[in-house]
């Protein structure tokens, strides 16, 4: 598996990659299904409970 290029090896390795990206920005999924690989084109979005987050920290 493989995030714009780059080897995925954990779950972690996917979300720092998003963290690292800008909401809209459009990232290629590289994955194995039914043995053959495929390309899946993702947009990153905003995550709705980040500002829940920093408000029950407040």
């Amino acid at each position: 598996m493989a995030l714009n290029g780059k080897a995925v090896t954990e779950a972690n390795d996917i979300t720092a990659e998003v963290a690292k990206s800008q909401i809209g920005e459009e990232l290629t999924l590289t994955l194995q299904r039914a043995q053959q690989n495929q390309k899946v084109v993702v947009r990153v979005g905003a995550n709705p409970g980040a500002s829940n987050l920093q408000q029950n920290n407040n």
